[in-house]
């Protein structure tokens, strides 16, 4: 498959601008300084405004993961949201990409933060 063809994914955040909940609070910041850091391109949907409650409802149903923040989605160019995890999947996979590469290479199933996020669109 040529390169050119590859479609590019956009970073879609689901936060909650009225979570009271610290920890949920302190993980979207983490979640956002990780994107950010790593130049991916992402645009952030507060789930508590009215007026995303119909995009945050579709990603519930992507995730299955109701009223739990922050979540991340893969959106791709026909629009369909792919789940990628709460912030504890997101950490894990960016602790992945601490392995070294021989050891991936011998372990195809470990997905990294580079791995899942390689056709994301970056800044």
């Amino acid at each position: 498959s040529s390169s050119a063809l590859k479609m590019s994914h956009t970073c879609v955040f689901l936060y909650s601008s009225l979570a009271t909940d610290q920890i949920q609070v302190v993980n979207s910041r983490r979640l956002e300084d990780s994107l950010s850091g790593r130049k991916i391109q992402f645009e952030k949907v507060d789930g508590s405004l009215a007026e995303n409650k119909e995009m945050r409802d579709i990603m519930f149903a992507s995730s299955g993961q109701r009223g739990k923040y922050p979540q991340c989605f893969l959106k791709s160019e026909s629009g369909d949201y792919n789940f990628v995890g709460l912030w504890e999947e997101i950490e894990s996979l960016l602790e992945c990409d601490t392995i070294p590469p021989e050891v991936l290479a011998a372990n195809p199933t470990i997905k990294t933060f580079e791995l899942v996020f390689a056709d994301a669109k970056r800044n």
